[in-house]
């Protein structure tokens, strides 16, 4: 396929996941929003409806991906990652249908999927070393942020998955459930950050948990609901590792 071909079916793609994540909430698809499939599985990891504005962000610079795509027709980075792109629109819309008509599993499979093919997308775009600003901007920063949130969003998708399977956790207790993955999580995040140098995967995931976590905790009065507040701290390593996360951001940003 030449560029010019495959920026037309990446902008098309992007058009079509734009539509269809609108109409999911305007017809709404299958009679429910979004938000309200998730209240379907209600967990720790349910997400507060605030949560969802990210997806803004997100959606508002990967349409400054797409202008770039065409202003820089002869970018080999961006060439590169064009297929990979238009994979990850086909499968938001399929995990939106598969999300809305009640599809617990088939929506975890896709995004599973989808993590995988942003994953590819980071790590292609880490192996150049461009010092170009509009670049950093409007290609590595989109697909930093949309890979960080994913990563938050299949945890909650897992969770959902387990929740309609009727799966208690067994003999550990959901907040329990929830320090491991977010230790996971923070983990991960770390590694990222410090091995890429891109602050923002850490603040997208610790904006993702607090505002999973949190309003439902508070909302079910759960009893250790202390406890479930400290969580956002003592994830990862501990509280130590919490604000390594922190100064490494700060250290970063006044570098830049």
């Amino acid at each position: 396929m030449n560029t010019t071909a495959l920026r037309i079916a990446a902008t098309l793609a992007f058009a079509g996941t734009i539509t269809v994540n609108a109409l999911a909430n305007i017809l709404p698809i299958n009679g429910l929003n979004t938000g309200q499939v998730s209240d379907l599985y209600p967990s720790l990891f349910t997400p507060a409806g605030l949560t969802f504005s990210i997806w803004s962000v997100i959606y508002v610079l990967l349409a400054g991906f797409i202008v770039m795509s065409w202003l820089r027709q002869a970018e080999k980075i961006i060439n590169r990652i064009l297929p990979w792109f238009i994979l990850t629109c086909l499968f938001n819309m399929s995990w939106i249908m598969a999300w809305h008509y009640l599809l617990p599993l088939l929506s975890v499979c896709i995004m599973l999927a989808l993590l995988s093919v942003l994953i590819i997308v980071f790590r292609i775009l880490h192996q150049s070393d461009s010092s170009d600003t509009k670049l950093k901007l409007w290609v590595v920063l989109p697909f930093t942020l949309y890979l960080a949130w994913i990563c938050v969003a299949t945890i909650a998708n897992v969770a959902a998955l387990l929740i309609s399977l009727d799966w208690q956790g067994g003999s550990i207790s959901p907040q329990l459930w929830t320090i491991l993955m977010m230790t996971v999580a923070a983990g991960l995040a770390l590694k990222v950050t410090l091995d890429y140098r891109v602050p923002f995967f850490s603040l997208v995931r610790d904006l993702g948990t607090v505002r999973y976590i949190f309003p439902l905790a508070r909302q079910q009065s759960f009893p250790n609901y202390h406890y479930c507040h400290s969580i956002n701290d003592v994830s990862g390593s501990g509280y130590l590792l919490h604000h390594a996360q922190a100064n490494y951001h700060l250290a970063l940003v006044f570098e830049i």
